[in-house]
């Protein structure tokens, strides 16, 4: 099985046909002022965390129709160095978020959420 139905040159010259619907501009419109005029309730709750050195919170915020969306934000006691990184597991893995997985970039003075 191919990788790619058309060759390069084909691909370079590929026009695909527009799907947008009509009313594609006013559902993202609608969409985006419902999600702004929305408070976020943003919440931040200090964990105690076997590793002293580090600062670790549960955080949560009303996500889209304040459906509530949980994370973790770790971030070092000392040696910041204005540097955040956001990770995302995706939908199918990591249902059970493994802190120690960032530790590294923590001890190295950056900021995660996840």
């Amino acid at each position: 099985m191919n990788l790619f139905d058309l060759d390069l040159e084909e691909l370079k010259l590929y026009k695909p046909y527009m799907t947008k619907d009509n009313g594609f501009d006013d559902f993202w419109s609608r969409r985006i002022s419902e999600s702004t005029a929305q408070d976020l309730n943003i919440t931040k709750e200090e964990m105690d965390y076997v590793i002293p050195s580090i600062y670790v919170y549960k955080i949560s915020y009303a996500g889209f129709r304040n459906s509530t969306i949980h994370g973790y934000y770790i971030k070092p006691k000392q040696g910041f160095n204005n540097v955040g990184m956001v990770t995302f597991h995706g939908y199918e893995s990591n249902k059970y978020v493994r802190l120690h997985n960032v530790l590294p970039f923590v001890n190295m003075g950056v900021e995660v959420l996840m």
